[in-house]
């Protein structure tokens, strides 16, 4: 899996990846037998792991097991509120507990044991205008760059 900095990656990108790291793999030979290289993204309903996943995650839905567990739970699924970070980064989530009610847990996300989205509405929105909004700020330094560009002679 790969993504870029800005939690984006498009069909394109994954192309581009493997363009890059094709010619490398050939030369280096890392691995003694056939192999095929596969390159794609996290996709809309990412594995949650690093502090960054989480930031991006808060509003959303996530789905969340734990190494060890929490107050007698290992399973929580519910709305990422907020992050902490500091020595022992914690997600905040906001779920039903088991009567029903509503409760809140501060989860160690060194202790988790698999952390992802759930796919939504708000989700595929959230997404999609990230993309739309990359796009347009691709485009707009294409742009720049054409005009900083010398003109070409004749």
């Amino acid at each position: 899996m790969a993504e870029r900095a800005d939690g984006l990656m498009s069909i394109e990108d994954c192309e581009e990846a493997s363009g890059a790291l094709s010619p490398v793999l050939d030369v280096e030979d890392p691995i003694a037998q056939a192999y095929r290289l596969e390159i794609s993204s996290p996709g809309i309903d990412r594995p949650l792991v690093r502090f960054s996943d989480f930031e991006r995650a808060i509003g959303h839905e996530a789905k969340i097991e734990m190494a060890r567990p929490v107050d007698g739970r290992k399973r929580f699924r519910g709305v990422v509120e907020s992050v902490e970070g500091g020595g022992d980064p914690r997600a905040h989530i906001r779920y039903a507990a088991a009567d029903g009610a509503e409760a809140s847990a501060a989860l160690a996300i060194k202790d988790m044991g698999e952390a992802r989205l759930v796919l939504s509405d708000a989700l595929i929105r959230e997404a999609l205008r990230r993309e739309k909004a990359a796009k347009k700020d691709a485009k707009e330094a294409r742009k720049r760059s054409r005009r900083g560009a010398a003109p070409k002679a004749p």
